[in-house]
């Protein structure tokens, strides 16, 4: 089983594929164009997941993953979570690098995907790092 995290924003997903043993195959912006969204799954059900296999997935919660949602149940996708979205920061943001917990992709979505492929979660903060 492959094990997708998606983080959807208006006019891009950011997305991570992991494999069974939690490493990680693919990790890139995508486009959220119909026609390549299809091409990604296309590609995904055709070269990755052979004899039927089926995928889990991980969306950010965003308010608009309904057209995702279907999309992916139609690509033999098993299981779908919904991983909340990450606090909005306060004040002005100086930087986005891993001392934030900012990193590509996004380290909580990366988390949720790594518990759902039954890995340890990926330390989103410098306060979980330590611990």
């Amino acid at each position: 089983m492959k094990y997708l995290g998606i983080d959807p924003h208006a006019r891009q997903l950011t997305i991570s594929v992991r494999g069974e043993d939690g490493d990680v195959l693919l990790a890139r912006p995508g486009s959220t164009e119909s026609d390549r969204v299809r091409a990604f799954f296309d590609h995904l059900t055709r070269d990755w997941l052979r004899d039927g296999k089926s995928f889990a997935a991980v969306l950010e919660v965003c308010g608009f993953n309904d057209w995702l949602i279907r999309m992916l149940t139609d690509y033999r996708c098993a299981r779908v979570e919904e991983a909340p979205a990450p606090p909005a920061p306060r004040g002005p943001v100086t930087s986005l690098g891993p001392e934030t917990g900012s990193q590509w992709p996004d380290a909580r979505l990366e988390s949720s995907v790594a518990r759902a492929a039954g890995q340890p979660a990926v330390p989103t903060s410098a306060g979980e790092r330590e611990t």
